[in-house]
């Protein structure tokens, strides 16, 4: 009867440490999806991120060639081509406002998606970033609003001031804070 008993004893035993290790393997498992997630999320999203800010770097004193061009023609003082010139101008700059906005906006909507599975930290960073992308955007419309091409000093003097504020390396130092952030995240 003891001997059955201890038998008894060890079989419960035996099939309390499977159970236990069902459990524990599961929440790894869960645990792993959820870094799997995560770095597909972050990669993605750096992907997209790299391919945006290198764009917007590449020509950052696109309206002062554009208002060279227009102010070369208008200075020929042929009406007709100033005319052309005239709205050529306002195309090109409608296509740099539309250039220079978009790709924070599409930013704003790739981090959306990462506030779903990141950290309370990150989340922070995130907050601050769309603060940033709305600040941007705001400056930008201002400087638009600005713009006259009979009369290039407060858009310029404006131009001069909003790349002198530090929001502008304030992207780059978050966007490495949320880097680190997301390689921890992810455990790397």
């Amino acid at each position: 009867m003891a001997t059955q008993v201890s038998l008894i004893g060890i079989a419960f035993v035996g099939w309390l440490w499977a159970v236990a290790q069902f459990f524990l393997n599961r929440s790894h498992q869960r645990k792993d999806k959820i870094l799997d997630r995560r770095y597909e999320a972050y990669a993605g999203y750096l992907k997209k991120s790299d391919e945006l800010w290198n764009a917007v770097r590449n020509d950052p004193s696109m309206t002062y060639g554009i208002s060279n061009d227009f102010m070369r023609i208008a200075l020929e003082g042929d009406e007709a081509k100033t005319n052309a010139a005239l709205l050529e101008f306002n195309q090109n700059m409608r296509e740099f406002v539309k250039r220079a906005t978009e790709p924070l906006l599409i930013i704003r909507q790739e981090v959306s998606s990462l506030e779903l599975i990141c950290s309370s930290a990150l989340l922070d960073k995130i907050f601050e970033l769309k603060t940033l992308i709305g600040q941007s955007n705001s400056a930008m419309q201002t400087a638009l609003g600005l713009f006259s091409v009979y009369d290039m000093g407060p858009y310029q003097a404006y131009i001069q001031e909003i790349s002198a504020n530090p929001m502008w390396r304030r992207f780059e130092e978050l966007n490495q804070e949320m880097l680190g952030m997301m390689r921890n995240e992810i455990g790397g």
